[in-house]
């Protein structure tokens, strides 16, 4: 388990509160735009440009708007969500090529666009909310080439009713896509992580230990070279925990 420090400079209060007349030509609504289409990875950073900008990524329109363009790229092609119509395409830029994808279920946290080199298969899969009262989530996925319709996988929910969840974050990372859940029981709270093996469509579950973060709202999941990895702000430093091997924590 590696641990890497980020640091960025932030702006000081007189340059985010009173922009400069650079800044004010570019009007906010087109800097929303800009930063809604950029990975999830990347606007982590560019939050820590200025305190505008910080509260521009909190803004609720920003991140339904940022959730609605889900694009993922994966060996030269890219997941995109049409604003329009609501669908899924998967695209070729070299050689303009679109694929329409099947409709998946609704309510999904999140979808991932991987390739599998040990099948030469390209994945896609999908965690979405089966039942919203009881906080049980659902997976399907999807085999580029082969699959005509989302198959649904056997998603594995430690179900307790004591449990409230909190937060929940989905991210590919190298042959897995891993699904962490934050619970609240009581006062304190607590994470699971269940993770999806690409390859043989298998799945783990893995309690998190209670010491790994002192406040999940400010951890985010994130694929770092291809392993999975937990980023946290602290000031102006971004401290990134990479799991060299997720089954055992390390």
């Amino acid at each position: 388990m590696g641990n890497i420090a980020l640091k960025f400079t932030c702006c000081s209060s007189l340059r985010c509160l009173e922009t400069s007349k650079e800044q004010q030509s570019i009007p906010l609504e087109i800097v929303m735009e800009i930063l809604s289409w950029l990975p999830v990875k990347y606007v982590l950073r560019m939050k820590c440009v200025c305190k505008q900008w910080y509260a521009l990524t909190q803004d609720r329109h920003f991140i339904e708007k940022h959730m609605s363009r889900l694009i993922c790229g994966c060996n030269g092609l890219l997941l995109e969500k049409s604003n329009a119509s609501k669908k899924y395409y998967i695209k070729n830029f070299a050689t303009c090529q679109i694929l329409e994808l099947p409709e998946p279920r609704k309510n999904s946290f999140g979808m991932t666009f991987s390739f599998v080199p040990s099948t030469g298969c390209f994945k896609l899969v999908s965690v979405y909310d089966d039942n919203e009262e009881a906080g049980i989530e659902g997976c399907e996925i999807l085999t580029i080439g082969s699959d005509n319709s989302w198959r649904t996988l056997n998603f594995p929910n430690l179900n307790d009713a004591k449990k409230k969840r909190e937060k929940i974050m989905v991210v590919s990372a190298g042959e897995a896509v891993h699904c962490i859940k934050v619970n609240k029981v009581g006062t304190r709270f607590c994470a699971e992580m269940i993770s999806l093996d690409l390859e043989s469509e298998s799945f783990k579950s893995t309690i998190m230990p209670k010491h790994l973060f002192s406040d999940w709202e400010k951890v985010w999941a994130l694929d770092w070279n291809g392993s999975l990895s937990f980023a946290v702000r602290v000031e102006e430093v971004i401290n990134v925990m990479v799991l060299e091997d997720y089954e055992k924590l390390k």
